[in-house]
């Protein structure tokens, strides 16, 4: 399986999950939910999709509101952002639509999809 087949693969596994798991108006879900139902992917591989999903706005990646209330083991499955701040909470973003989202659309498969094609783009063609 080549590189960009297994981040789509990552990114649906995430998707899945988020939507699985996520709750109220902006489906918000934690990252230890995601990691616990993703066991198998490594924290960088998973890591770095959730990075890509936030950048791409499909999904937004929140900050931990009171550290005081995380227990170590969540504590430790959140990502940090480039200032340190621990990040717990992922929510449906723009990109992802959270009217289409909350209404069970395919707006994730079609921005996968656009993805794909992306990363597939050979330069100069």
């Amino acid at each position: 399986m080549s590189c960009q087949s297994s981040q789509i693969k990552i990114m649906q596994g995430v998707l899945k999950a988020h939507k699985l798991f996520g709750k109220g108006p902006t489906q918000t879900a934690t990252i230890p939910e995601i990691r616990d139902w993703l066991p198998e992917i490594a924290r960088t591989d998973l890591d770095r999709a959730l990075r890509e999903l936030n950048r791409e706005g499909v999904l937004f990646l929140g900050k931990a509101v009171d550290l005081a209330v995380l227990s170590a083991r969540d504590r430790a499955a959140c990502l940090r952002n480039s200032e340190g701040t621990l990040l717990l909470y992922v929510s449906a973003g723009q990109a992802h639509g959270r009217s289409v989202a909350s209404r069970g659309g395919g707006a994730e498969g079609r921005w996968l999809e656009g993805f794909e094609r992306r990363q597939l783009k050979v330069p100069g063609h």
